[in-house]
């Protein structure tokens, strides 16, 4: 099992530091069938001293055929960014922006909304949510 501990400021003039863990389990999808041609599988866990969420996760193909592990970072920017998404799009916005089924938006939205809702558990409100995907961008 691969962890690590990424700490952020919610901005340059704060002094408050998210303390943000990342864990991954090789293999330990739940998704049925897997047949490993996107990459390899793992069981992410995203924690704060308030609570833990985890979901699937695949490295990229490129990563899987050269033997690198997984990027927790990556792990990381998955969740932030499907969080902020559930925080930003509704139903209706998906559709009209990807071209949705209403069938496939309401599938989707559901996912975005489980991880805006674990992002809320945890403690992480949009502007925390913000200011860590800023810093994995650097």
């Amino acid at each position: 099992m691969a962890k690590q501990v990424f700490e952020f400021k919610r901005s340059e003039d704060d002094d408050e530091i998210i303390k943000v863990s990342v864990s991954a389990v090789f293999g330990a999808s739940k998704e049925p069938g897997w047949d490993g041609s996107h990459g390899d599988q793992y069981r992410i866990t995203v924690g704060t001293d308030q609570g833990r969420m985890s979901f699937d996760y695949w490295n990229s193909y490129h990563d899987m055929q050269n033997d690198k592990s997984v990027k927790l970072e990556n792990a990381l920017g998955v969740f932030i960014c499907e969080a902020l998404d559930g925080l930003e799009y509704n139903e209706d916005t998906l559709a009209d922006e990807f071209g949705y089924s209403p069938s496939e938006s309401r599938r989707v939205y559901r996912e975005m909304q489980r991880f805006a809702k674990a992002a809320a558990r945890l403690g992480l409100d949009e502007s925390a949510l913000i200011a860590i995907v800023d810093k994995l961008d650097r």
